[in-house]
This record gives structure tokens, C-alpha cells and sequence, in this order.
């Protein structure tokens, strides 16, 4: 009997997007490199100095909670923060510092004067991990990813991981370039809160193994030999010396490298080729260990005029969502989109790579929406079609996107919850690990964990129920409710499930 990989049970952080602000960043203030002051901040003048103030949803300061300020100017400054209706909550003459707040504060605000110039003003809750908020990131912990992808997707075109190694202050902000695809952090750029350091730290946090999107496109492979270095090399080379510098003594040890992503927009399948050839030489250069995936996946003719001028390709990349291929992307096609036209799109992806692992590395119903009940149904049907035909479909890992504000977890200014996606995902992650049992039914998956069996099942039906044979124990059965999900819980023997529905069954072994 087989184990169900670990690697199907990846996720995405992709930098920017709803990822960040409003997501995982914990950065509280919009635009905090005063880049568009006239529509972020207001104009203020106390202690005879001038500056900025803002106030804002984000600036939610909780009972009990402490916060930390952080300014950057040229010359003297005054920090105060205040209730929405202008009540003074606490002052300081400090260019950082850290104050508790002792009462809920909805969009409270934050005044910042100075006699210089005034380059950087940041307010973070104090409790905040490597720039990200805690809440966040507990949440995705509870999650169990077991890969996780950064920091893209789209934006990995524009990431140059050496500008995170200066001072957050002063990392360069990354512009959307007015692209619609590309969901700023803060108005239309990344504030860049998260470097390779940071990245690292967060994925050892949540349980995670690293996973790298290289730059492809207007670099050159002699950076992505560097970072290769700075993440896995020992004292002895220029970069991993630096690295230890910087205070991270032991690798990083990243082991699969994503070469460029969806540059089938960007540029011709032959010049990706000679870049990926080149990129894949110089870090394999470097640890020759290391495992690289190649930038297709998305266009078909592209990746065959890609595939034939390449010479340096082991893994390849594949992307779908799916709502694309179902016309009107109601319940009944939902519920069917995993079995029907998911797998034809992998299995005509697994021949066109011919022989090469695929890594299924961004997947999901709909591109840019937040999580809801379809996605969660269709997440379920993805998860057993991925676990069933893993080696069929010559799969070495699958990614979920995205972990943040795009499926997985909702993140509102005051609380964290998992979405639909979320409920689903977390329990289908329960088969990782554990030993495919044999089973008829295309919509179940059984996974043997010693001491029980773990199972999980999708009624595909919109309209009848669907009967289960000699199951019990421990259930959870979800519905879609709107863009929610209702949850039934109990404990027995389960005869049914509604239609439109998945549960989840711990069954003991006896």
C-alpha cells in the first residue's frame, strides 16, 4: 500500500497581493514609506513641528494590547495616538517605542510631527513575529502546511531578494506597475516587509519546508547562484558567510527551486529556455543538490515550443483554476470540475512533459477571490483526486493558492477565521502521511494511521443524498450555507451525507 505525500499538501504566499496588508503583514499603517501622502495621511501641527496623521480600520488598537511605533526623519520628533474622536490614548518624543493600550480604540489614529523630513512612520502590535501579525500566523500553523511557496507567483518577477537584506526602512517599495493582477499591500506597491530571512523564520514558525520562486525574467543567474548560496552554503562561501553574518548560522537548506513563474506572458518559450538553462546551471553549480521546476504549466503550445528548446529540465510547474474551464461555474460543475476537467488538464500536462515530475504548484477554483463554500467543495474533490492518482499523474507536490486572504484564512483588523477552503483543507491534511487504503469510490479517500483510519468524502450530487456503507466513529459533515459552510458534528454510525456536502470520519481501529 502506498503513503499519501506530504508534498500534495503545499500552500503560496504570494507577495503582494491580499497577502499582505490586510493579510499577514502586521504593518498597521497604509503607506508607510510616504510615497502617496496626499491620499494617505492628513496634514497636523503640534509641539510648533509638522507632520502626518492617519486613522483607519487597520489602526484598531485592542484592550490589553501593546503596540510599536518606529519613525524615521531628520530631525526631532513627537508621536501621539488617539481614539477616533481624538481622545489622547498616549504621547511620546521617541523615534521607536512600544505603549499598551488599556481600551478597545476602533480607528483610532496615529500623529506623527517632526522638524525634518519625515521618510518612515510604522505601527506594528508589539507581539508581531519577523514583521507578520501573530494571529496570522498561529492560523496558519493550526493549518499543518507542509510547503510553502513564496514570494510567487506574479510578483516573483519583480522580487530582488538582495534589496531585502537592507533595513526595512530603507528596502525599495516593489510597484505594481499599474497591472491589475497584482493586489498592492499598500497603494499600488509592496512596503517589502518580508526578506529571505524573514521568510525562513516564519516557515520554521508554522511547521513549514521552504519552497523559492527565483526571478527569471531582467535578472541574471549569477543572482540566483547567490541566493542559492546565501540559503544553503556553509561559512566558507561569500554568501552563506554573509548569511551567518547576519546572525542565521545554520542553512536554510531549500530544496526545490521554482525558475521563473508564468513568464509565457512575459516572454517567447525560446528565450525563457536559454534563461532557464542558464539559471538551472548556475545554482546546480552551486548545490548541485537542490531540485528545480520550470516555469510552465499554463499556456500549452508555449510550454511544447519551451520544452523542445530547453535542455536543463527535470521538474515542471502547472497551474489551473479552474472556473475557466467550466462555463457557468454553477454547484453541479463545481462538484464535478476535479474528477472532469481538472484531470484532463493534468493528465494532458503530465504527456506534454513527457516522463517529468510535475509539481501542481498554484491551483484553485477562482483566481483573486476570497475563500467560499464552492471553493471549499472543490478543494475536497481536488484533494481526493490528487491523493488517488498521485503516481498516474506523475505528481511530485501540489501547492494551494493562497494561504492568505484568498482561500485559507480570512483576516479582518481585530480577528483571524478559516474560510470554507480552510475547513476543508485542514482536514484532507489529515490524510498526510498516512497509508492509502483500497477503496471503489472515487469521491472517498480511506487512510490507515495505525491505531485508525482516517476518511474523508464528497456527495457530488446537488440533489440526492449519497449512502455510505459500514462507516463510523467521530464525524464532521460540511454544507454549503451561502458563501459559508454549516458543520455538523457527531459521533456513530454515518448512513449518509446531504447532497453538495464532505465529511470527515475518524474511525477507530478495532
Amino acid at each position: 500500500m502506498k503513503t499519501v505525500s506530504k508534498y500534495l499538501f503545499g500552500y503560496n504566499f504570494e507577495c503582494t497581493r491580499r497577502f499582505g496588508y490586510g493579510g499577514i503583514y502586521a504593518e498597521m499603517i497604509d503607506d508607510c514609506r510616504l510615497l502617496y501622502t496626499d491620499r494617505s495621511f492628513y496634514p497636523i501641527t503640534f509641539d510648533d513641528m509638522e507632520g502626518l496623521g492617519q486613522c483607519g480600520e487597520r489602526i484598531h488598537f485592542l484592550t490589553d494590547r501593546s503596540y510599536a511605533w518606529h519613525i524615521v526623519a531628520d530631525g526631532k520628533v513627537s508621536v501621539r495616538f488617539r481614539t477616533e474622536y481624538g481622545k489622547l490614548i498616549f504621547a511620546s518624543g521617541e523615534p521607536r517605542g512600544v505603549f499598551q493600550n488599556k481600551f478597545d480604540c476602533p480607528y483610532a489614529r496615529m500623529e506623527v510631527v517632526s522638524d525634518g523630513k519625515i521618510k518612515y512612520i510604522s505601527l506594528k502590535p508589539a507581539d508581531a513575529v519577523n514583521n507578520c501579525r501573530k494571529d496570522v500566523l498561529d492560523a496558519i500553523k493550526e493549518m499543518r502546511p507542509q510547503t510553502i511557496r513564496f514570494p510567487g507567483g506574479c510578483f516573483a518577477e519583480k522580487y530582488r531578494w538582495k534589496d531585502g537584506l537592507l533595513p526595512i526602512e530603507d528596502r525599495p517599495a516593489i510597484s505594481d506597475e499599474g497591472k491589475f493582477n497584482l493586489f498592492c499591500s499598500h497603494y499600488r506597491y509592496d512596503g517589502y516587509e518580508l526578506n529571505i530571512d524573514d521568510y525562513i523564520a516564519i516557515c520554521r514558525y508554522v511547521g513549514a519546508e521552504p519552497e523559492w520562486t527565483v526571478k527569471l525574467t531582467k535578472n541574471d543567474p549569477q543572482d540566483a547562484a547567490d541566493l542559492v548560496e546565501y540559503c544553503n552554503g556553509d561559512a566558507s562561501t561569500k554568501y552563506g558567510a554573509l548569511r551567518i553574518a547576519r546572525g542565521f548560522r545554520e542553512p536554510y537548506n531549500i530544496r526545490t527551486w521554482y525558475i521563473g513563474n508564468e513568464v509565457c506572458f512575459i516572454t517567447t518559450p525560446e528565450a525563457a529556455a536559454a534563461l532557464h538553462d542558464q539559471f538551472a546551471a548556475a545554482m546546480l553549480s552551486v548545490d548541485p543538490t537542490i531540485k528545480t521546476v520550470a516555469t510552465t504549466g499554463n499556456v500549452e503550445n508555449w510550454d511544447i515550443k519551451f520544452l523542445a528548446n530547453a535542455t536543463r529540465v527535470d521538474r515542471c510547474a502547472q497551474h489551473s483554476y479552474i472556473e475557466y474551464n467550466i462555463p457557468s461555474c454553477d454547484l453541479q460543475q463545481v462538484l464535478d470540475a476535479a474528477e472532469g476537467a481538472l484531470y484532463r488538464r493534468l493528465e494532458a500536462g503530465c504527456k506534454r512533459f513527457g516522463g517529468r515530475k510535475m509539481l501542481f504548484d498554484e491551483w484553485n477554483l477562482r483566481w483573486g477571490s476570497m475563500g467560499d463554500a464552492y471553493g471549499g467543495l472543490y478543494a475536497a474533490g481536488v484533494m481526493t483526486l490528487l491523493i488517488r492518482n498521485q503516481e498516474q499523474l506523475n505528481l511530485e507536490g501540489a501547492s494551494y493558492f493562497a494561504l492568505v486572504n484568498e482561500g485559507i484564512i480570512r483576516v479582518y483588523h481585530d480577528h483571524v477565521t478559516l474560510a470554507p477552503d480552510g475547513e476543508i483543507m485542514k482536514r484532507m491534511t489529515e490524510h498526510a502521511g498516512g497509508t492509502l487504503v483500497p477503496c471503489g469510490d472515487t469521491s472517498m479517500v480511506v487512510t490507515d494511521h495505525g491505531d485508525y483510519l482516517w476518511i474523508s468524502v464528497l456527495n457530488k450530487s446537488v440533489s440526492d443524498e449519497k449512502l455510505l456503507d459500514d462507516i463510523d466513529g467521530a464525524y464532521e459533515i460540511f454544507t454549503p450555507d451561502r458563501e459559508n459552510m454549516k458543520r455538523v458534528c457527531g459521533n456513530g454510525r454515518l448512513l449518509s451525507i446531504p447532497p453538495a456536502s464532505a465529511a470527515f470520519i475518524k474511525r477507530p481501529k478495532t
